[in-house]
């Protein structure tokens, strides 16, 4: 199944639940169905991203990139203005206002191929096995097979990192697989941000330094 492992989900109850989609959706956002709700918040894809897939590609289903506002009946465009909504999870037609019950993936099958994919050309280099993982998650999808030809380890490691983009925008990896491959403080600070070595730690929470006076605040913070 593609589903190994996931979080719990019931939308009958406040703190067993998620609200994904409410945080996602403008308020004047069509909504799946009428018991379902959107807080405020809204989320974002960058139009960079949302153009990065090939045409075939049918992971694009789940990118929201324009839609028509229940509340003036115009179309909101949102490709174009860096304002597309990723959509991975349905409207929960049980849902209470913000709370829903799907549950949250936490490991694909895409994702043991993509980790064997990656593991493997850091041990050895390119090899077909590699490319062949990598194009069973590509075929999934309707994207182009890659060829073997012509990949060094570096530049096969950036095709997964890549790859790892387009299968698991809006499930939480993006920044740890950014980490692991020592690029996401030079991605942000070429987006503008001010962002510096330190920050792939998060600071220790006041409230657990108070409680352990042995532990020390990460560095920069």
């Amino acid at each position: 199944m593609e589903l190994i492992w996931v979080l719990p989900k019931d939308g009958a109850s406040t703190t067993a639940s998620q609200s994904v989609n409410a945080l996602i959706f403008a308020p004047d956002y069509p909504v799946g169905f009428s018991n379902n709700s959107v807080f405020a918040a809204r989320t974002y894809l960058f139009d960079d991203f949302v153009n990065s897939f090939e045409d075939t590609d049918t992971r694009t289903g789940q990118i929201i990139t324009e839609y028509v506002s229940i509340a003036t009946g115009e179309v909101v465009q949102g490709l174009g203005n860096d304002q597309s909504h990723p959509f991975k999870l349905p409207w929960d037609p049980a849902s209470v206002a913000f709370f829903a019950g799907n549950d949250i993936p936490v490991i694909r099958y895409s994702d043991v191929l993509l980790t064997r994919a990656e593991a493997l050309n850091e041990l050895n280099g390119p090899s077909q096995e590699t490319i062949d993982l990598i194009n069973m998650v590509r075929n999934r999808a309707g994207a182009t097979s890659l060829d073997f030809a012509g990949f060094s380890t570096e530049s096969l490691r950036n095709a997964i990192l890549q790859e790892r983009e387009w299968e698991f925008y809006f499930e939480g990896n993006s920044r740890e697989d950014q980490i692991r491959q020592g690029v996401m403080i030079s991605r942000a600070q070429a987006r503008g941000k001010n962002a510096q070595d330190f920050h792939v730690l998060f600071p220790i929470p006041q409230v657990e330094l108070d409680a352990n006076s042995a532990l020390e605040q990460n560095p920069g913070y």
